[in-house]
């Protein structure tokens, strides 16, 4: 009996390109046909794989599933869990990348098989769940940060594409990830590698080492230990070139969207409503003059306009293209064979993920939580004398904090300012601790598994450069911060308006479980196999808020507590039903499972999957089954979350801009959604089906095809309640939908009669109505001998979503194609179709793989954020980038990767890079917010740009 150290995968290694192969749309860079033949030969020993509890000597699973071998993710030269999660063509809308920094939850990665968000697909390691990250996505998805799992000592990755919830419980809506780490290790290995970008940062330097002792089959026991690291340097928005360097594309057509607001200010005379409230500015009497004493400095440009004089910025080059991040653990496993019976398995990692993000210094006009877009300097200080900040305040003018004064009324000073001697950075420290323990072995004709998990994260998030309001108003009031010369500031006046914002968040999963399968009793077709399981888990998460009190300027409300138990027990059995007749040989596996969950109740799915082998060469599969994900605490629990998203007047109003006379107030700008958490909220539920086929026409060749078709439609679906009829609202002037507030900003100060701008919308999560998606997965796999020393083999896997639906209620909405959704994770849309097509050329001890990326482009329509189609014409409107360039689209996305691997002597290993070989640009996309012209989600290869890597491998 062979186990693996969870009992998941039980592959020996002497015959894992023969089990993979036929796992459907394996990936392995390395082919022979000798050793194909060899493999092919060997007798296939009994295998557990994802999404099933049973042993099977047929590979060919009813469900589709993708194994990514060790062997592959080292020819791609990739370095992260999370790149070769994410580089996954079925991983689509509400992917998370590690370079949206803004984002809620910054300084993870995360991933969305099927473009169901990252909180429905379960992530696994060795087959069982650990702790999601402390912050929720979007203030509402629990997911697990995939930059906290241990890289290095990676076997293989399962990647289940379909529905998984008779097996695996809440959130397989979307596919399950199975993270498999080495069972065994023996020696010692170490790796050097560093890399750097042709245009400047991101250098990248990595070093692992792993040594361990024994071996199962003659001492009885294996254990190593194993040690990561790895540096990513910033790439900054200015390192990279026109158009992803600048928030400014009138040039080419587009908005400029820079507007008047630089670390140099902008003042202009008013009369402030209330002397005593800083916040109070009125409307225009004058000209704007620059405010700083010395004019416009490097960074800025003076503009002399029939209002007055102004100096633009563009902040974006104050952001990152790419965060500094700092990956970093610990692992340590082993596993001991007490007898012919029975193995005992323990292991326990660390793992830190250090996100360090960049940002533009904070400004004096933000809406949340307070508005201060009417802030102003008044003419006199508190202490009564003349304010040496107001360009416009003249000695002995009469005033609330004058009111002796002879002489005219107090001219105060409206202004636009950036704190530009406060630096505005912010930290995101995950350390993840997950140990498991377990036995497993056969017993009274038995095999089983029984083992526990203890899974705590602690993410401690330090946010620096946000202006404490209270501390901004007296700086103002007693004229203790120098606006017209900052060098003039000392550190603790600094220190005082823009305190630090620290705080811990954890989650914590332990569970407990017990596996158990045999055979029952004979068919003529062969054994009826079944297994059962029980699991027990307790799941809390502990998010305090940042800004509990609300003082701190530009971050909104953000807290999740909550804690429950889950009870489960489940069900598999496979029946053979003929075999090795006329029809073939046919089988059906029925599985189910019933979960109690201490917070909102019940659930009970069942799946239904049946295969049909034709012939030896043809095998139909298909898969029904149910599924659900619990809501998260975020959703449920005691929660509510600010996220900003920006909102282009133009979008919702054509009349706008006009009424405003096109001022700084009428352009894009960062518009607050509150959502608070509702007791009452109800499951999500799912109905999957896939049917395929696998193809193996050659009996003397390495060729598989399969092809399979996948259908989800997700129900209940748990979402903040679409705000985009409130907006229109808003701006029209009508009727606000009921379970909607709005708030609105202060007057306009140079047209201070022209209509409102909203800057907040305020619901309660609800249970949407659905969701339904179907698409196609293709992948091809082949390996043939050029000459007797030269194999090549290729792999080419595409996933085409053939639709993606909202039903939002009043109608229906398709996202594929399009930049919707456009308010889920990071606004990156759902493109119709990705590729990877990997070719390996192997010359001895020599290997060369190229890899062509492929990704489909988008039309900048968020139709979840106020863009529409008009179901008569097909003709959309509202486009997200209100210049509309590029008719409001972008196009596809290509890039070759090339990596060569070479074997200097049976202990030494070198291997080179070439990321992005020929230097493809990111598609120009100025409607995302998550990066500065461009989509991160699908196209950060393409402003990292080429990318060289060296390293050397050393084995003793």
């Amino acid at each position: 009996m062979v186990f693996d150290d969870k009992g998941v995968q039980v592959l020996k290694s002497n015959r894992g390109l023969h089990a993979a192969l036929f796992l459907g749309a394996a990936t392995l860079p390395v082919l022979s046909i000798s050793t194909a033949a060899r493999a092919a030969d060997q007798s296939v020993e009994t295998v557990v794989v994802t999404g099933s509890m049973l042993k099977q000597t047929d590979l060919n699973t009813s469900s589709p599933l993708t194994v990514l071998s060790r062997d592959s993710i080292d020819s791609k030269g990739l370095t992260s869990t999370a790149d070769i999660i994410r580089s996954l063509t079925s991983d689509s809308s509400g992917t998370i990348p590690t370079a949206f920094g803004a984002g809620f939850a910054a300084g993870s990665s995360g991933v969305a098989l099927r473009g169901l968000s990252v909180n429905s697909t379960l992530v696994l390691i060795n087959g069982r769940r650990t702790a999601n990250y402390p912050l929720a996505d979007d203030g509402e998805r629990g997911f697990v940060d995939l930059n906290t799992i241990p890289m290095d000592v990676i076997d293989q990755v399962q990647v289940l594409k379909d529905g998984a919830s008779s097996s695996y419980g809440a959130d397989a809506i979307g596919g399950v990830i199975n993270i498999i780490l080495k069972n065994e290790f023996q020696g010692a290995e170490g790796t050097v590698e560093a890399g750097t970008s042709q245009h400047g940062g991101g250098l990248t330097k990595r070093i692992t080492g792993t040594v361990g002792w024994g071996t199962l089959a003659t001492d009885h026991y294996n254990v190593y230990f194993n040690a990561e690291y790895e540096d990513d340097q910033h790439i900054k928005v200015g390192d990279r070139s026109f158009p992803y360097n600048t928030v400014d594309l009138s040039s080419i057509g587009g908005t400029n969207g820079q507007g008047s607001t630089s670390i140099y200010g902008k003042a202009t005379p008013s009369y402030m409503g209330n002397e005593a409230d800083p916040t109070s500015g009125g409307s225009a009497l004058g000209n704007s003059v620059v405010l700083a004493t010395a004019g416009c400095g490097p960074l800025g440009v003076l503009h002399n306009t029939s209002s007055g004089a102004y100096c633009s910025q563009n902040a974006a080059l104050y952001g990152d293209d790419q965060p500094k991040e700092t990956r970093y653990g610990f692992y340590g496993h082993g596993v001991f064979q007490i007898n012919a019976h029975t193995q005992a398995y323990i292991d326990a990692s660390f793992f830190g993920n250090d996100v360090t993000v960049d940002g533009a210094p904070p400004a004096a006009r933000t809406t949340t939580p307070h508005n201060t877009t009417a802030i102003a300097l008044p003419a006199y200080l508190l202490n009564g004398t003349l304010n040496p900040n107001d360009p416009f305040a003249v000695a002995g003018c009469h005033g609330a904090n004058n009111p002796t004064g002879t002489g005219p009324q107090c001219v105060d000073a409206s202004i636009f300012y950036r704190f530009g001697d406060i630096p505005h950075w912010s930290t995101y420290s995950n350390r993840v601790i997950r140990a498991t323990a377990g036995v497993k072995g056969d017993l009274w004709g038995w095999d089983y598994d029984f083992g526990v998990v203890a899974a705590h994260s602690e993410l401690t998030s330090s946010l620096y450069g946000y202006l404490s309001y209270t501390d901004l108003l007296a700086a103002i009031e007693n004229g203790t911060y120098n606006f017209r010369d900052p060098s003039q500031n000392s550190a603790a006046i600094r220190a005082q308006i823009a305190p630090p914002n620290i705080k811990k968040s954890t989650t914590d999963l332990d569970s407990i479980d017990l596996h158990v399968n045999r055979d029952v009793f004979d068919l003529p077709a062969g054994a009826v196999q079944i297994g059962l399981g029980v699991e027990a888990r307790h799941e809390g998460t502990f998010d305090p808020d940042l800004n509990p009190l609300g003082n701190t300027q530009g971050l909104g409300k953000a807290h999740t507590i909550g804690s429950r138990s889950v009870y489960s027990a489940f069900g598999e059995a496979n029946i053979p039903l003929f075999k090795d007749t006329i029809a073939g040989t046919g089988s059906v596996d029925v599985s189910g499972r019933y979960d109690h969950y201490s917070d909102f109740g019940d659930s009970w799915v069942p799946k239904v999957a049946a295969k049909w082998q034709v012939l030896p060469q043809i095998m139909f599969r298909g898969t029904w089954s149910r599924g659900f994900r619990a809501p998260s605490f975020s959703e449920n629990g005691s929660a509510a979350a600010t996220g900003f998203v920006t909102l282009d007047p133009s979008s919702y109003s054509t009349t706008f801009a006009t009424a405003h006379g096109n001022s700084d107030y009428s352009l894009p700008y960062a518009f607050a959604e509150n959502t608070t958490s509702n007791p009452a909220i109800k499951p999500e539920t799912s109905r999957n089906y896939n049917v395929g086929t696998v193809i193996t026409p050659l009996s003397d060749q390495i060729l598989t095809i399969t092809v399979d078709y996948y259908n989800i439609k997700k129900k209940n679906v748990i979402q903040a309640a679409d705000p985009s009829d409130a907006i229109l609202a808003a701006f029209a002037g009508t009727p606000i939908p009921t379970g909607f507030a709005i708030s609105y900003d202060n007057p306009d100060p140079l047209h201070p009669s022209a209509p409102l701008r909203p800057v907040s919308v305020s619901a309660p999560y609800i249970n949407a109505n659905s969701i339904t998606t179907d698409g196609i997965d293709v992948a091809i796999l082949a390996g043939f001998g050029i000459t007797d020393e030269l194999n090549y083999s290729t792999d080419l896997e595409v996933t085409q979503i053939l639709s993606y639906k909202a039903d939002t209620g009043s109608g229906v909405d398709e996202y594929v194609g399009l930049q919707s959704s456009y308010n889920m994770s990071s606004g990156a849309g759902t493109p119709r179709w990705r590729g990877s097509w990997s070719h390996t050329f192997t010359y001895d001890v020599t290997s060369l793989t190229a890899t062509i990326n492929m990704v489909s482009g988008e039309k900048e329509y968020g139709l979840d954020a106020g863009s529409a189609r008009d179901p008569v014409t097909g003709v959309y409107s509202g486009c997200l980038d209100s210049s509309g360039i590029h008719n409001c689209s972008y196009g596809d996305f290509w890039t070759l990767d090339l990596t060569a691997n070479h074997k200097l002597t049976d202990n030494i290993k070198v291997f080179a890079g070439i990321k992005n070989l020929l230097d493809a640009k990111a598609p120009l996309d100025p409607a995302n917010y998550a990066g500065t012209n461009y989509n991160p989600t699908y196209a950060q290869s393409g402003i990292v740009g080429r990318f060289f890597t060296f390293g050397v491998t050393l084995k003793d």
